[in-house]
């Protein structure tokens, strides 16, 4: 395969769309993304209702402010897996050629 060339069948987007969907995006900004881990940790110790709705609401803010960047991130995630030396590496092509117009 040439240095440039992708081996996927579908778009980094279309891929990102089936394999990365919100609920999974979500559940990667809770693991990662500090200040939902803080926020995550003060509805759980909060024993009022109104105080746990309203961490609630700053952590649904959170999400819609990060979704974006983290559909970004999963898009050039799925881009990077279609690259010639990935796929070398899983044995899909036997070997990356320079391409000579």
């Amino acid at each position: 395969a040439a240095e440039d060339s992708r081996g996927g069948v579908l778009e980094a987007s279309g891929t990102v769309e089936i394999k990365f969907r919100e609920p999974a995006l979500r559940t990667a900004m809770h693991r990662l993304d500090s200040t939902l881990i803080k926020l995550d940790a003060a509805v759980k110790e909060e024993t009022t209702a109104d105080k746990q709705q309203e961490i609630k609401d700053q952590i649904k803010t959170r999400e819609r402010k990060l979704m974006p960047v983290y559909k970004q991130i999963a898009v050039e995630f799925a881009s990077l897996h279609d690259t010639p030396g990935r796929m070398k590496a899983k044995g899909a092509i036997s070997e990356i050629i320079e391409w000579e117009t």
